[in-house]
């Protein structure tokens, strides 16, 4: 599992946890460090995923299918909501030519893209 984003670090460090692995071994898996895991620990959000998750594991036998879903729940949970994305308006004036219109969708595009990688203002 790539810990890419900060619900995924803390999906990693959920699944070190709940296999009984030490707040160092999570931090590890979960590229951060140690005393993010402590922080983390005493927050009620992830403390009842780390119970949650914990008693998907402990089953017998184990069911790798439940714990993938339980992690994927988990990450759904623990990640923040976006805002509500804001209206960008690109204007083309009229009769522009063939270059200017070329300019203006790359525009669109970039300002597009953007929005997807929610990197506007």
């Amino acid at each position: 599992m790539t810990a890419a984003t900060p619900a995924r670090r803390r999906v990693a460090a959920l699944l070190a946890l709940a296999s009984s692995k030490t707040a160092s071994q999570a931090a590890t898996a979960a590229k951060v460090d140690p005393s993010t895991i402590v922080r983390w620990r005493q927050e009620p959000a992830f403390a009842d995923e780390l119970a949650a998750l914990k008693e998907v594991v402990d089953r017998r036998p184990m069911d790798g299918r439940a714990i993938m879903a339980q992690l994927a729940e988990a990450e759904a949970r623990l990640t923040p909501a976006r805002p509500p994305a804001r209206p960008v308006r690109l204007t083309l004036p009229a009769g522009a030519s063939p270059g200017r219109r070329r300019q203006f969708l790359d525009q669109v595009v970039e300002v597009g893209l953007a929005a997807v990688k929610g990197e506007l203002p």
